[in-house]
């Protein structure tokens, strides 16, 4: 996927909203792998559900949840790598007519 999105111009980004052992496993994936990964983990975090961040019974973000994690992906800067294989480090779209 991340050789995909270079060869768009585009930049591969992993986006962890996971808490838990599954959390360490992916971000230990992206640093392994010099993956640009962002980690919602903090801005999620909510351990006595006071917050409102996530819709009661369902696990699913709420209006506010999901506003914070816009900001969150908004401000973020990638934890691990660029993953950026350009010269350019990925700051310029490439020219579709050239190789």
């Amino acid at each position: 996927m991340r050789d995909e999105a270079g060869k768009a111009g585009a930049r591969f980004t992993v986006v962890v909203a996971q808490e838990g052992p599954r959390r360490a496993q992916l971000l230990a994936i992206c640093r392994a792998e010099a993956l640009s990964c962002i980690d919602l983990a903090p801005t999620l975090h909510d351990p006595t559900g006071t917050r409102g961040l996530y819709l009661p019974g369902d696990g699913h973000w709420t209006p506010e949840g999901h506003r914070l994690v816009a900001q969150a992906l908004r401000d973020a800067p990638p934890l691990h790598g660029t993953n950026d294989r350009r010269e350019d480090g990925g700051r310029s779209r490439p020219d579709p007519g050239q190789p």
